[in-house]
């Protein structure tokens, strides 16, 4: 047992101690005959045995643990009686052939007056872990100086070696045996978070080593899991948030959330003065002791490495043995282990700035920009163009102009100026621009990710025969700072993209995504690598301890690795979150989602039937011929078919599927409209133009809903003159039509028809242009109608759109001057929304200001766009940007 003068020797670090781990409680067998009782708590000796007539061959295997033989002996006479089963035997006798485990048995429990071979008895083992266990790795890897003669084959296909030595071997067998141990021990991890859960040890059984299915995409909840894990660290809490950049180079105030972030960002750049010249909040710094808090970055523990409690030593007696030390460190990976902490160092300055998105990630990194935008004097220059005063920013072609006029927005600096490296301003040689100048460098270069991808498909033909880049464009200089915005554009390092980027020279490296996983674990991955941390940029070692764990269904230890990598260089914070005081980190106004369910036309529910049908009858067959998913893209085409008609018929008028069946389904349809529609346009425009005297848009009623005066957008005349609500109108036809009787005015009871109904433009007519199509005299031709009648037609709009331009209307009548954003992923469907909308005015007098922006504008008018935005008056007009 552990004496007290044994404990304190152990703890002041002597080369010989020993701590008890746990105990076992076995049954045992014997091996011979023995007379004579056995007595509670008698002690036994442990023997491991080699037998002495054993080949060579075999006695190497038995030595690393394969033949393993340990029998009981009484003490202190050695008579040998017992053997310990099997299981236990390859547990223990690897940890002893190797020193690093000492045993002891008890019995414990009396037996009869004899014990007789093959007897059953049970038998107490406390185990201890000896010093040795703790030694350096050296002194079991051996030495590259081994002989071939020395090394043998090993077979064991969880470690996929051919050869190795005896030294890896003793490695290998110190991480499965400790691993075994501490699995029949239930050794539990320290973290409170991990409180109640074992570590899941490897063992040799073939289950371990089936091919596993690959299950490498992250569910929501393993997200939401990884993204909350790297939201806290005592590190972030010793940040101030009062972190503010200089007032003579940036113009903006931040917020406290932004200030901390700006500290941590600063943090990792290794500008730790520069925090405390930059948190003085009225004339008081920050404390003595929060900045050597800061300074002594402790950094992470290996991710690699758990912590474990030592458990209790408690004696036979029911004593307990108390030491100073409560915990230690193992790497069950390799078998290593350590009473001091593991601590992960690392150089790198940048990170990954992972905020929701909203959250101000572009002007925090102008605030970082503004706040160190030279590198040191001091700082080496290791290259022969170093751009040691540019940061360079890499975006989408969609962000550019945004991070131009966000870059202007900010700076207060009249020296500070900012370059946009795109089109007829790329340059053939940076370096120019760029160093050994003392004037007129642009602190700021801004490109996008296609002109990287570009310059280095050209340039990568040209290596040199030590496979060096020419230095030409980007690759001509080494800048001082590097932000990739939206940086999960890389998450494939197999991209031209992601490996473009890699390729540039830099000193401090920054990342900006607020979807740092899209939806694998392995996106992540790319990111690692352009940071080059490591040892995780190199993908073997990724592989081995986040991938392929990951794909055997090990997810809570992928994730603790993972978070372990990440909390240092990561930080996320979401809207949702919480500043110091309780208070949330933006106030933003209360989401309100509402969905609409919308009625088609008559048309549209005949395109739709008509490819719901086509859509069943494919489906049917895939699984009558059994070839259904081999066919999944028509079922996905089908699929989409439908979202289009849902959207605007016009979307799919021109598709091949729209066969002859179609056209004869058409026809059908519209045979019983013929006699309800204008034969001839003059017919139709005599009409319209007699009804102009008739109409008096601020006197008009709807004698429906009795609303007046009728919306300007909403006001509807029927052939015979008469004035409603279109929606009302549309309502009461449909009600006819389904109690089968014909549709009659309200008012005069006169034949209507949805195909001969009139609707109201905000535009003014001359009166000569109603004179020229009705013949009726007019007191003066040169007046005018302030307004303008038209033909609706049924089948032109879709309900969809039809039923945003009513809420456009609403929001127009209750919020004037409010910005709107209409989504949609059909390009064509935003064109068909853009002429709906602008119809509804004129040039002169537009009821809506309607601007389109998707993929297929130029540079300069992605800049316009915007521009306009901003610039137009908004006290009495919604203005509307349709995203794609």
């Amino acid at each position: 047992m552990l004496t007290q003068q044994v404990i304190e020797t152990a703890e002041q670090g002597s080369t010989t101690w020993k701590r008890y781990i746990g105990t076992l409680d076995v049954e045992a067998w014997a091996t011979r005959s023995l007379f004579g009782r056995l007595t509670y708590l008698q002690p036994l000796e442990i023997r491991r045995l080699l037998p002495s007539k054993m080949k060579k061959s075999l006695r190497v295997a038995a030595k690393f643990g394969d033949l393993a033989i340990i029998r009981l002996y009484t003490s202190p006479e050695g008579r040998e009686f017992g053997r310990l089963p099997e299981d236990i035997t390859r547990i223990l006798a690897p940890l002893i052939d190797l020193d690093i485990a000492d045993f002891e048995a008890f019995i414990m429990m009396d037996t009869r007056f004899s014990l007789l071979i093959g007897d059953s008895f049970y038998v107490q083992i406390r185990c201890y872990l000896n010093n040795n266990t703790f030694a350096e790795h050296g002194l079991y890897t051996g030495g590259e100086e081994e002989s071939a003669a020395k090394r043998q084959k090993v077979t064991n296909a969880a470690f996929n070696f051919s050869l190795e030595t005896e030294g890896e071997a003793a490695l290998r067998l110190k991480q499965r045996s400790i691993s075994r141990l501490f699995e029949r021990l239930r050794i539990m991890l320290a973290l409170a978070q991990d409180e109640a859960k074992t570590i899941v040890i490897d063992d040799d059984s073939p289950s371990q080593h089936d091919t596993p299915e690959p299950t490498d995409d992250l569910n929501l909840d393993q997200l939401k899991q990884f993204y909350s894990s790297n939201q806290h660290s005592d590190y972030l809490e010793n940040l101030p948030e009062t972190t503010t950049p200089p007032v003579e180079n940036f113009a903006m105030l931040l917020r406290p959330y932004q200030k901390h972030g700006l500290a941590w960002m600063l943090s990792r750049e290794k500008e730790i003065d520069l925090i405390q010249e930059l948190s003085v909040v009225d004339g008081e710094n920050l404390s003595t002791q929060r900045m050597q808090n800061i300074r002594e970055d402790k950094g992470v523990m290996n991710p690699l490495w758990k912590e474990f409690r030592w458990p209790k030593d408690r004696q036979l007696d029911g004593s307990v043995v108390h030491h100073e030390n409560k915990s230690f460190y193992a790497n069950l990976y390799n078998g290593e282990f350590s009473i001091d902490r593991p601590i992960v160092q690392n150089v790198l300055k940048g990170g990954i700035l992972a905020d929701e998105m909203g959250l101000g990630k572009t002007i925090l990194t102008l605030a970082l920009i503004h706040s160190v935008p030279y590198d040191s004097p001091s700082a080496p220059v290791g290259f022969r163009n170093y751009a040691s005063k540019t940061t360079l920013i890499i975006v989408p072609m969609s962000l550019l102009s945004q991070w131009k006029s966000e870059f202007e927005r900010t700076n207060n600096n009249d020296n500070h100026k900012c370059y946009v490296y795109y089109g007829d301003l790329v340059q053939a040689d940076l370096s120019f621009l760029l160093c050994n100048r003392t004037e007129n460098i642009p602190i700021v270069v801004i490109t996008t990710y296609g002109v990287v991808q570009n310059e280095w498909t050209r340039i990568n033909k040209m290596r040199d025969d030590a496979g060096r880049l020419p230095k030409l464009g980007l690759f001509s200089v080494e800048f001082f700072r590097i932000v990739l915005d939206e940086g999960h554009t890389i998450r494939n390092r197999t991209t031209k993209t992601a490996r473009s980027v890699h390729e540039l020279e830099l000193r401090r490296k920054w990342i900006l995504t607020g979807t740092p996983v899209v939806n694998r674990l392995d996106d992540i991955f790319s990111l690692v690598k352009y940071l080059k941390l490591e040892p995780w940029s190199n993908f073997s070692y990724w592989k081995t301890f986040v991938t392929l764990p990951f794909e055997q269904k090990k997810f809570n230890q992928t994730l603790d690795v993972v978070k372990a990598i990440l909390q240092p260089i990561f930080l996320r914070r979401t809207k949702n979150m919480k500043q110091k005081d309780g208070t949330p980190l933006v106030y933003l106004p209360d989401k309100e989602v509402v969905i609409q369910e919308l009625e088609f036309s008559e048309k549209e529910q005949l395109y739709y039937d008509f490819f719901k049908s086509k859509a069943y009858q494919s489906f049917k067959e895939g699984m009558r011929t059994g070839e259904l998913l081999k066919k999944y893209t028509q079922i996905l085409t089908h699929i989409l078919r439908l979202r289009q008609v849902c959207c605007h018929s016009d979307l799919i008028a021109s598709s091949h599927e729209l066969d002859e069946t179609w056209e004869q389904e058409l026809e059908n349809y519209e045979k019983p409209f013929a006699q309800e529609k204008f034969m001839l346009e003059a017919a139709m425009k005599k009409i319209m133009y007699g009804l102009y005297k008739s109409v008096n848009i601020d006197d008009s009623e709807c004698s429906i809903c009795t609303l007046a005066p009728i919306a300007i957008g909403e006001l509807t005349l029927t052939e015979c003159g008469h004035q409603y609500c279109f929606h009302c109108l549309m309502d009461h036809i449909k009600y006819q039509k389904n109690e089968g009787a014909s549709a009659l005015c309200p008012q005069c009871r006169h034949s209507i028809s949805k195909h001969r109904l009139f609707k109201v433009h905000r535009r003014d007519t001359p009166m000569k242009e109603v004179r020229f199509h009705t013949n009726e005299e007019v007191d003066d031709p040169h007046l005018v109608y302030n307004f303008l009648l038209y033909h609706f037609n049924p089948d032109r709009s879709s309900a969809k759109i039809q039923a945003l331009i009513s809420h456009l209307r609403e929001l127009k009548e209750q919020s004037p001057g409010e910005l709107v954003v209409v989504f949609s992923q059909f390009s064509t469907f935003l064109d068909l929304i853009e002429n709906e909308i602008k119809s509804l005015g004129t040039e002169e007098h537009q009821d809506f200001i309607v601007y389109k922006f998707d993929g297929r504008l130029s540079m300069t008018e992605r800049e316009k766009d915007p521009q306009k935005i901003h610039s137009t008056e908004q006290s009495r007009r919604a203005h509307h940007c349709f995203v794609a």
